[in-house]
């Protein structure tokens, strides 16, 4: 259901990241969880699946009331989606989605009544906010750092929404990693990292997004509190002192790969492309 769409800088995320996204995070029943962009509510209904099945037949009135009631929240922009959320999480066994509908960043709401007992601060955040998107004036204005960028708002909101000892993961695309030429892009990853406890950058491959219609190269975030780090091939520790040495790019740039100079001559690489291009002649022969 609404797995297409890329209105808006928006792309729905795949359910192989959000089960991922879900598995490290981990919630667990009478914590509340909250997506500030919740899209169709896959996270939010996927994460009910998560709970259910970790209570699993010993799961008491009480606690089934809180999860069916008092457990998921989330926000969603779009006319469309907006009802399809509310079918799609009353169908995964939600009966009370504590949606609210508007924008998010404006606080401009279309209708909240099923948010206006929401808590302030949520103990898990799980989100893919829009990607490339721009706000006006207008709306930065609400926020400690000032861009039009509407990934970088978005962080800002999670950061304000995020509870003590909170746990995160949201999907974010690659280039606010890399930036550190404007000011709000580096002012909010330092915040990430001095009171956030920026714990894991997960670099998801090129085309995760394809299928949704995004060609953004995306990466996901992890912030407080998650088991402890393990170094591999594919996974490495960087320190405080060179993240800020690279001023605050955070892009990942695996330092087990090394990488292989060429020692061709110039006239030995020359030789190979003619040779190649031999080959492709008489394939293109063969084929005509």
């Amino acid at each position: 259901m609404g797995e297409k769409n890329n209105d808006g800088g928006q792309f729905f995320t795949p359910r192989e990241v959000i089960r991922a996204i879900i598995t490290a995070i981990d919630p667990q029943i009478r914590e509340t969880v909250y997506d500030p962009a919740s899209g169709t509510g896959g996270f939010l209904a996927q994460t009910y699946e998560h709970i259910s099945n970790q209570l699993g037949d010993d799961i008491t009135a009480e606690q089934l009331d809180t999860l069916k009631h008092q457990t998921f929240y989330g926000r969603e922009k779009e006319n469309l989606i907006y009802p399809i959320a509310l079918a799609n999480l009353m169908l995964h066994g939600i009966d009370q989605p504590n949606l609210w509908h508007g924008n998010t960043l404006t606080g401009s709401a279309v209708y909240g009544d099923l948010f206006k007992n929401a808590p302030q601060l949520f103990d898990v955040i799980l989100t893919n906010p829009p990607f490339g998107a721009k706000e006006h004036k207008e709306v930065q204005a609400k926020f400690s750092y000032k861009t039009s960028a509407t990934q970088v708002l978005f962080l800002q909101h999670l950061i304000d929404s995020l509870n003590h000892n909170g746990r995160c993961g949201v999907v974010l695309d690659e280039g606010v990693l890399f930036r550190t030429n404007e000011t709000a892009f580096l002012q909010t990853k330092k915040k990430l990292l001095n009171d956030f406890d920026l714990w894991c950058i997960v670099s998801l491959p090129a085309g995760t997004f394809a299928a949704a219609g995004g060609g953004v190269k995306a990466n996901i975030l992890f912030l407080e509190l998650l088991p402890d780090r393990q170094d591999s091939e594919r996974s490495w520790t960087v320190t405080r002192e060179e993240i800020e040495a690279k001023n605050y790019d955070l892009k990942a740039v695996n330092p087990n790969i090394k990488v292989e100079e060429d020692d061709q001559t110039p006239e030995e690489l020359i030789q190979l492309i003619e040779d190649k291009g031999e080959e492709v002649m008489k394939v293109l022969a063969l084929l005509k």
